[in-house]
């Protein structure tokens, strides 16, 4: 989707309601009508769907979804029509109408008669997110409609709505917050809450409110695959609203924390554990709990500079020294879900800072390849240098491709691994334009090579599936359904499966990725994908590849390569087929894409 195309739409939407268009098709255009919580509107698009004017008023007439006041509704929607109607020189007869989610079929019928009542035949009601992701051209992701009154999500799979919600959290909220802060009575609290001027200063007061939709939005999509989450509404025009939610919804961050401390007059002595070191980290831990690791360089002192004087130092044992159990503790007490590495094993680092990951990739052990029989979690992560001149910032440093980045992304995430990518800042704090301009490259080269998932489409067959639960399936559909928490499976006792995907006519497929629900344990050790141009006879492909892990997530180029993986062609095929042929227990996939 094009972010700047839909800032565009709403801006251009924006214009007409103070400078409505008059230049426009008159046989033939589109009316909806909005009974918001905080106002009621009418907008007008033309045959293409482009806005040509725009009408609203505010009122208390509705409350999330439910006519409070019939004939005040009706009365204002007859008015903001005629207003229409008289700048436009057009009659409205029909339109549409859109509703929170959730919202009962009496309410719905009562905003019906309420636009019916006002002189324009209803033809269709929607839910509100749902509507907006089709205004904006939206076919996957999640639509959030933060509304005067109520929260609602919709969240979209290849055009479709596969889920709504809808919750009382709104900009009435706001309004209420605004009016206790500042003592004033609630239509001037709207009035404050509506001035540009006073944007930042308002944004201070309303962000816990902001919080709690964000909240509401995380409770619901938890569980589905998510890439993309759209606000509309009238309560996200504040400019702080992105990054709150994108905070709220997970955003996270690690802190990267050298205990070498070259700045310090105390280091290698026995004051600069207790009185810096363990007091920094325990700093640090508190910044929230989006926190999802430290990583603790591993330089343990020799020759330099130690808070201005030049000498030479030996920590001896590291972990003695920087106390290790001590670190751990007080890190943990505060963040117990926090990962640290280099103090305690919880994280491995690959180690080769090259950005790959072995072939063979367990999460238990050490090194490139993990260990088939470790004893405890313990997933990989790769980093490497973005650029060509090193872990920092260097004049005259030239980004990596994006083609050079993307065999990164297929050799560490393709890999069961976590990709630490370094992107020094210049010396103004910010990313060269250059660096930028690639990182863009990236993110769409990504986006075309595994944004189409064919999978969806084909015919899915299992050689076997486990019997069903009392409240859970293990059917093929839930390799495709985009839920983190569903996952396909074979009987216990079972090392061996086969899965096969089918079209009707050939497909250009260039990869296979396959997903392991680690949850419940990393399992295969041993699978094979294999095409059939005609849908009967099978041969198996990219046999270079190391196909014995999977994890959390494995990327198979079908022609065998991360160099050059992207073919023009493809390979035709008419069906693939898995075939995992050894396990350590009952073989389970939460999900097979296919590209």
């Amino acid at each position: 989707m094009n972010l700047d195309k839909v800032n565009k739409y709403i801006k251009e939407f924006e214009k007409t309601i103070t400078k409505p268009r008059t230049n426009f098709d008159k046989s033939k255009f589109f009316v909806g009508v909005d009974l918001g919580t905080a106002n009621i509107m009418i907008t007008i698009l033309d045959k293409d769907g482009k806005p040509v004017a725009g009408a609203t008023q505010r009122s208390r007439v509705v409350k999330d979804g439910i006519v409070v006041d019939f004939m005040g509704a009706i009365s204002i929607v007859r008015k903001l029509k005629e207003e229409l109607e008289e700048k436009l020189g057009i009659e409205i007869t029909e339109g549409y109408t859109a509703i929170p989610p959730g919202v009962e079929q009496g309410s719905i019928k009562a905003i019906v008669n309420v636009v019916e009542s006002a002189g324009i035949d209803v033809k269709k009601v929607v839910d509100e997110p749902t509507a907006a992701s089709y205004v904006l051209g939206i076919s996957d992701g999640v639509v959030v409609d933060l509304g005067g009154g109520t929260t609602g999500i919709s969240i979209l799979k290849d055009g479709k709505v596969v889920f709504v919600a809808d919750e009382p959290t709104g900009g009435t909220h706001m309004t209420l917050v605004i009016a206790g802060s500042y003592g004033v009575d609630f239509e001037t609290a709207e009035d404050i809450k509506t001035d540009k001027k006073r944007e930042k200063e308002v944004c201070i007061q309303i962000t816990p409110v902001l919080q709690k939709m964000a909240s509401i939005v995380k409770k619901y999509i938890s569980g589905y695959d998510v890439k993309d989450i759209y606000l509309v509404g009238g309560a996200c025009s504040f400019e702080d609203s992105e990054k709150i939610f994108a905070k709220e919804l997970g955003l996270k961050y690690g802190f990267y924390i050298s205990p070498w401390d070259r700045n310090s007059v105390h280091y290698g002595t026995d004051r600069y554990v207790p009185e810096v070191f363990l007091r920094q980290c325990a700093e640090l831990a508190q910044y929230g709990n989006d926190q999802f690791e430290m990583w603790f360089d591993g330089a343990n002192g020799g020759d330099g500079y130690y808070g201005g004087r030049r000498g030479t130092v030996n920590v001896g044992d590291a972990s003695i020294y920087y106390d290790v159990p001590n670190l751990r503790d007080t890190v943990h007490k505060v963040q117990p879900n926090c990962v640290l590495w280099g103090v305690g094993g919880e994280a491995r680092w690959i180690g080769n800072e090259a950005g790959w990951a072995g072939e063979t990739n367990w999460c238990m052990g050490h090194s490139t390849d993990g260990d088939i029989n470790g004893w405890y979690w313990h997933p990989g992560e790769s980093d490497a240098k973005a650029t060509n001149k090193g872990w920092f910032y260097h004049d005259y440093e030239s980004p990596h491709s994006a083609e050079r980045l993307f065999q990164m992304y297929l050799e560490t995430v393709g890999r069961n691994a976590t990709l630490i990518l370094n992107w020094p800042p210049n010396k103004a704090g910010v990313l060269p334009a250059s660096d930028v301009k690639v990182l863009e490259e990236l993110g769409q080269m990504i986006e075309k090579r595994l944004g189409n998932d064919l999978a969806k489409n084909a015919k899915i067959e299992a050689s076997e599936i486990r019997a069903a639960g009392l409240n859970r399936t293990y059917g093929v559909k839930n390799l495709v359904d985009g839920n983190t928490t569903t996952y396909w499976a074979t009987n216990d006792g079972t090392k061996q499966a086969t899965l096969t995907f089918t079209w009707d006519t050939p497909q250009a497929l260039r990869y296979v990725s396959l997903m392991e629900l680690v949850a419940k344990g990393q399992r295969v050790k041993k699978f094979k994908v294999e095409i059939s141009q005609d849908g009967t006879n099978f041969k198996p492909v990219a046999q270079n590849v190391a196909q014995t892990t999977i994890g959390y997530k494995r990327i198979i180029p079908l022609n065998g390569s991360t160099v050059n993986s992207y073919s023009a062609q493809g390979m035709q095929a008419k069906a693939l087929r898995i075939t995992i042929e050894d396990a350590k227990a009952c073989p389970l996939l939460k999900s097979v894409a296919i590209y």
